[in-house]
């Protein structure tokens, strides 16, 4: 059984001079599903909590200083989500993407279906994220596109438009 600590998201380092926003989020860690598995409810419900106030505490950062996350981005080449665990969203990612910053991602969760195929790659692998950082961040059009994607799969028509085929489905069969 592998223990670790539980692994929250934290702010690593900001300069805005520099266009960098550097988070860590690895997600509640393996030591939430050890506990989970060995029936724990203690310290599951404790790297719970911890990791819920490391996210409340990124979210005031960011709320707290909104041009200066805006800054950040305008001034990125790329953007990252190198997640290990799977997204079951990614906003942050979108966020990026709607900025019109290229992003590479780990393909998981729903990063998978957010960012285009030269954006993904196997969680964990490093060289295969340098290698897609090194290919977008020399293209052009990259950013355009990441912007596009989010456009076509996240934007209030075509989430509405989704659901309304999703509940048409579901009264049609009761």
């Amino acid at each position: 059984m592998v223990t670790t600590a539980p692994v929250a998201p934290r702010l690593v380092a900001a300069d805005a001079q520099a266009g960098i926003l550097l988070m860590e989020d690895l997600g509640p860690g393996p030591s939430l599903a050890d506990a989970l598995l060995a029936g724990d409810r203690e310290r599951a419900q404790a790297d719970l909590v911890s990791y819920a106030e490391a996210l409340a505490a990124m979210h005031a950062w960011s709320m707290e200083r909104p041009g200066e996350l805006a800054g950040l981005r305008a001034g990125a080449a790329i953007a990252l989500a190198p997640s290990r665990s799977a997204e079951t969203f990614g906003l942050a990612a979108a966020e990026a993407m709607a900025a019109g910053l290229p992003l590479v991602a780990s393909r998981v969760g729903a990063l998978a279906e957010l960012v285009e195929p030269a954006g993904l790659v196997q969680a964990g692998d490093a060289d295969a994220l340098a290698r897609a950082m090194a290919n977008l961040a020399g293209d052009r059009s990259a950013g355009e596109r990441a912007r596009e994607r989010v456009r076509g799969v996240c934007a209030p028509e075509v989430v509405a438009k989704s659901l309304a085929e999703i509940y048409d489905g579901v009264s049609a069969s009761t």
